[in-house]
C-alpha cells in the first residue's frame, strides 16, 4: 500500500493497540549484532535514562 504512494482510511469496530517501535540494534538470523544509524538521535536519551555510558556506533 504505502509502496505505491497511496493510503487507505480503514475504520474498525474495535480500538487495536499499534505499538511503533525504533530499533538501532537488532540481531540478524545467524546470531550477529546489527546496528542501524539512529536517524531520530534518541539513543543518547534512552542511554542516560538507563545510566549507561553512551558508546560510539560503527555503521557497516
Amino acid at each position: 500500500m504505502f509502496d505505491a504512494g497511496k493510503s487507505e482510511t480503514v475504520f474498525l469496530k474495535e480500538p487495536l493497540p499499534v505499538l511503533i517501535v525504533y530499533w538501532t540494534i537488532s540481531v540478524g538470523a545467524s546470531g550477529d549484532v546489527r546496528f542501524a544509524r539512529d536517524v531520530y538521535g534518541r539513543d543518547a536519551a534512552v542511554m542516560r535514562a538507563l545510566g549507561a555510558a553512551p558508546v560510539p556506533s560503527v555503521i557497516r
